[in-house]
C-alpha cells in the first residue's frame, strides 16, 4: 500500500495543463523519458520490471522486457502529450495521450500492461 501511495504522493491538480514532447527513450512498459525533458510513469498501469534489483522473480523480468520491447516500437520517437497528475521519486506521473488515444489503455490492449488503479494493489506478475 505503501507503493501505491507514493505513487500520487504529490498530486498536481485535475486542471493542469497538458503538455507534450516526443519519446527519446523508453525505460520500461510503463516509464519513459521525454526527449530533452522530464521521465514520465504512465498513471493507473503497470508493466513487470526490467532489472533484478527490482523484480519479484525471472518470471516478471522476462514479462517486462518482452512488454518493454513492444511498449519500444509503439513509442520511440512518437509525439505524445500528457497531463501530469502527481510524482513518484524523480518521475512525473502523467495521463498520457498517443494520436489522440489513451496510452495506458493502449498498452493494456496489447499485453504490455496491467491497470493498476490508484488505491488497489500493484499487479502480480509471478504467479
Amino acid at each position: 500500500m505503501a507503493i501505491v501511495s507514493a505513487l500520487f504522493a504529490a498530486p498536481i491538480p485535475a486542471n493542469a495543463a497538458r503538455d507534450h514532447g516526443r519519446v527519446g527513450y523508453v525505460i520500461d512498459a510503463d516509464t519513459f523519458r521525454i526527449k530533452h525533458g522530464p521521465k514520465i510513469r504512465i498513471a493507473a498501469i503497470d508493466s513487470g520490471e526490467t532489472r533484478p534489483d527490482r523484480a519479484k522473480c525471472a518470471q516478471e523480468m522476462s514479462i517486462g522486457k518482452e512488454q518493454a520491447r513492444a511498449a519500444q516500437r509503439l513509442l520511440l520517437g512518437r509525439r505524445i502529450t500528457y497531463q501530469v497528475v502527481g510524482r513518484n521519486r524523480d518521475r512525473l506521473v502523467a495521463k498520457v495521450w498517443l494520436n489522440g488515444q489513451d496510452l495506458g489503455q493502449r498498452l493494456i490492449a496489447i499485453g504490455a500492461a496491467r491497470s493498476w488503479p490508484r488505491g488497489r494493489p500493484k499487479p502480480d506478475w509471478c504467479s
